[in-house]
C-alpha cells in the first residue's frame, strides 16, 4: 500500500492566509450537510463533479468564523443558504494495494489494485446498506416511507465510480465502473 500521510485529515482551505469560502446556495440538505446532485447523462446514468455531501456548517462573515453547529436551527440556516461557508481541504487517508503474480501476467495483462480508504466509522455495523434498503423498500408502510429519510437511502454499491484517479501509481482509470475495496472491521 502507498500511504498518503497527512495530519490532520481536515483542514480549512486557505490563499496567501486567508480563509476560502463559497456561497451556499438554496437547494435540499442532508440534515446540516449541502446535497450536491449528480447531473444526469441519460440512459439512468449520471456524473459527479463534486461530493454528493459538503461541510457548510462553518459560516464567514466579515472575515470571522461561526459554527452553525451551536445554533438550535442550524438544518433551516443551511437549507436556506445565502451564507459563505469556509471551504476545507479533507485528506482522508485513501491508497491502494496491488497483488502480483507474474505468471498470470500474459492472461491478464491489466492489474488493478485494491483501493483501500480510511474514513467515519460505522456505527451500525450490524446493519448495512443492502439490509437497510430492502427494509425501506419493501417493508415500511408508505404512510411513513417519505419521514423515515430526508433523502431516498441508496447503497453505495449503487452508485459506480472509478476511485481517487490522483493516486499515482495505482493504475485507476476514468473508465473503471467498479474495483475492489478494502474495508476493515475493528
Amino acid at each position: 500500500m502507498i500511504p498518503i500521510p497527512h495530519s490532520p485529515l481536515i483542514e480549512p482551505a486557505k490563499y496567501k492566509d486567508k480563509d476560502l469560502s463559497f456561497m451556499v446556495p438554496q437547494i435540499s440538505s442532508l440534515s446540516s450537510s449541502l446535497n450536491i446532485p449528480a447531473i444526469p447523462v441519460g440512459n439512468n446514468d449520471s456524473i459527479r463533479h463534486a461530493p454528493e455531501y459538503v461541510h457548510v456548517r462553518t459560516r464567514i462573515s466579515k472575515g470571522n468564523q461561526e459554527n452553525l453547529n451551536e445554533q438550535p436551527n442550524v438544518t433551516d440556516i443551511v437549507s436556506t443558504g445565502g451564507y459563505n461557508a469556509l471551504h476545507y481541504i479533507d485528506f482522508t487517508g485513501d491508497g491502494w494495494v496491488e497483488a502480483s503474480c507474474p505468471d498470470l501476467a500474459i492472461d491478464f495483462p491489466r492489474n488493478i489494485p485494491a483501493y483501500s480508504l480510511v474514513t467515519a466509522p460505522d456505527f451500525f455495523p450490524n446493519a448495512d446498506q443492502r439490509e437497510l434498503m430492502d427494509w425501506w423498500e419493501k417493508s415500511l408502510p408508505s404512510s411513513i416511507k417519505d419521514i423515515v429519510w430526508v433523502v431516498e437511502p441508496l447503497t453505495l454499491s449503487d452508485d459506480r465510480f472509478p476511485p481517487n484517479l490522483q493516486l499515482n501509481g495505482a493504475n485507476f482509470r476514468p473508465e473503471d465502473k467498479t474495483v475492489t475495496a478494502i474495508i476493515a472491521t475493528f
